[in-house]
């Protein structure tokens, strides 16, 4: 074959490649059309309701390319992302749902309730009781005397009023959901057990929450979440704690297989590390102390960035429990200075930093401030640190005053009235 004829036969063989390629993508196209065209509602609900999140926001989108949007395709869009804890493509399609002209209030109310879930969980406490009650409104608009709002919502607004520390609120929620006509879950029955104990940890009623998450601990494969689970125990260690019971705490962790710190809130586990390490110093076991403060450094350093509050507390109690460790091993030289890093760590904190916390977080920072100014005064004999207590007393408002002076720290009384009657 000469130079002439080859080229010639290389020409048509691309234009046949060319043809097929064409004819190929045509046929892909169609394809492609007509298994978007048979994209249902139905079809994107059912992946969504079988968790398979991505096939469901494929095919939500696709219904999206079809025609006019609608409230059910922008929820379902939220929801898929939802669970893949995607929470601003989430809050995307969640306002849009909201905006859309519909008359629709129940699917309304289940794009606020789903946006008072995210604000919970990124821990914007207003935010997400803002969300709750707009739900809460929506969904009992044009409803008829058998429809109830959904509980999983309404512990968000129990959650949220113990983060801001407005107990009675939380309790209020709480009466409602347990006089509401809905038959209760086993699991909600235990939440409500759990949130409780936690009212009655923030009323200084140690007994009563032991109460609480004793019947809680029954209930522990009835909770679905581990987290739960987790803060029941922790719970119940903080309240033995709370009434002196420091043998009862450590034979209550010892009885765990696993680790006992895994999972659970960051606030309880630092409670309930600071409580088992402490319980062990009152009962000589120096040593397993000294570990558990070790254990509350690593969860520090292991901290994000953007937990601020979470770094600050932590910081601060290491410091703190160090310095209680020192006193126990008669070292005085680094309890003063384990007490002295507790304030500086406290100290740091810019007024409005503090207006980013919620109640009971920047309450919580000030009873630890006060626990390691009253330490370092009484082993300093350093006049102008219990003034600087003193007046750090005198600045609490009636709600943190109540909420410090009904703390306990091992069993030793009040720290408010610990100051006040300390003659340094």
């Amino acid at each position: 074959m000469n130079k002439k004829n080859m080229l010639i036969a290389i020409i048509l063989l691309a234009l046949v490649v060319a043809v097929v390629f064409l004819f190929w993508q045509d046929i892909s196209k169609e394809g492609n059309d007509n298994q978007k065209a048979n994209i249902t509602l139905e079809k994107a609900e059912d992946y969504l309701s079988n968790k398979e999140n991505e096939k469901a926001i494929e095919a939500y989108n696709s219904l999206l390319e079809q025609g006019a949007p609608s409230q059910d395709i922008f929820i379902g869009l939220g929801v898929a992302h939802f669970n893949n804890l995607q929470y601003q493509e989430a809050k995307n399609y969640f306002y849009r749902a909201i905006v859309i002209d519909s008359s629709n209030n129940q699917k309304r109310s289940k794009a606020y309730s789903y946006l008072a879930l995210i604000a919970e969980r990124e821990k914007e406490w207003d935010l997400a009781m803002e969300y709750s009650l707009r739900a809460k409104d929506l969904f009992f608009q044009n409803t008829t005397p058998d429809v109830y709002f959904p509980p999983e919502f309404s512990m968000i607004l129990i959650n949220c009023a113990i983060e801001k520390g407005d107990v009675d609120m939380a309790e209020k929620y709480i009466a409602e959901m347990e006089s509401s006509t809905i038959k209760l879950s086993p699991e909600y029955k235990a939440l409500i057990l759990k949130q409780k104990g936690l009212i009655a940890i923030h009323r200084g009623n140690y007994q009563l929450a032991r109460e609480y998450f004793s019947n809680a601990l029954q209930s522990l494969d009835n909770l679905s979440r581990q987290t739960d689970k987790s803060d029941v125990k922790y719970g119940m260690v903080i309240s033995l704690f709370g009434l002196g019971e420091y043998e009862e705490v450590i034979n209550f962790t010892n009885q765990e297989k696993e680790d006992f710190f895994s999972n659970g809130s960051l606030d309880l586990v630092r409670s309930s590390i600071y409580s088992v390490g402490v319980s062990n110093i009152k009962m000589d076991n120096l040593e397993k102390a000294e570990e558990l403060f070790d254990r509350t450094q690593r969860i520090r350093l292991s901290l994000h960035p953007n937990y601020f509050y979470e770094h600050f507390a932590y910081a601060a109690l290491v410091h703190y429990s160090n310095g209680i460790l020192a006193i126990a091993k008669n070292d005085k030289d680094q309890a003063l200075l384990s007490f002295e890093k507790a304030v500086e760590v406290i100290d740091q904190i810019s007024p409005r930093k503090y207006e980013t916390f919620s109640f009971s977080q920047s309450a919580t920072i000030k009873f630890i401030d006060l626990l390691s100014l009253y330490e370092l005064a009484n082993l300093s004999g350093n006049q102008e640190i219990i003034q600087k207590a003193n007046n750090l007393v005198d600045s609490l408002s009636a709600e943190e005053l109540n909420f410090v002076s009904t703390r306990r720290v091992g069993n030793g009384g009040s720290i408010i009235e610990k100051i006040r009657e300390s003659r340094i």
